[in-house]
């Protein structure tokens, strides 16, 4: 585990609607902000069920690496991400630096 929560410590710290206006600036516009849920989601679309798969698994390998898993739902040409911190019920700075990390990954998920 890289970094994350583990209830062992103090959780994170919820962000403030400024925060996360900041931080939705500095991921892809694709990122969509809910102040229902309190979370962040993504949708990838993909090829075919194969390539929805792989960006499932490649965003598992993000989600245990830094020990904060995301709500997926995939099925044939989509990967669809969701990222909040249920311990908090907030939007968390885990939830955002998990969010960059797979914007980062974008150009290896997806064969645009």
């Amino acid at each position: 585990m890289v970094d994350g929560w583990a209830g062992n410590s103090m959780p994170p710290k919820t962000l403030s609607a400024e925060d996360i206006a900041g931080a939705m600036a500095e991921l892809h516009a694709d990122w969509q902000y809910s102040s229902n849920t309190h979370a962040i989601s993504r949708e990838f679309k993909t090829r075919d069920f194969a390539e929805a798969l792989l960006v499932t698994n490649l965003v598992a390998a993000v989600a245990e690496r830094h020990n904060h898993h995301p709500d997926i739902k995939m099925g044939w040409g989509y990967c669809h991400i969701e990222f909040t911190t249920h311990s908090t019920q907030s939007l968390t700075e885990l939830d955002i630096r998990c969010a960059k990390k797979l914007d980062g990954l974008h150009t290896f998920l997806i064969s645009e």
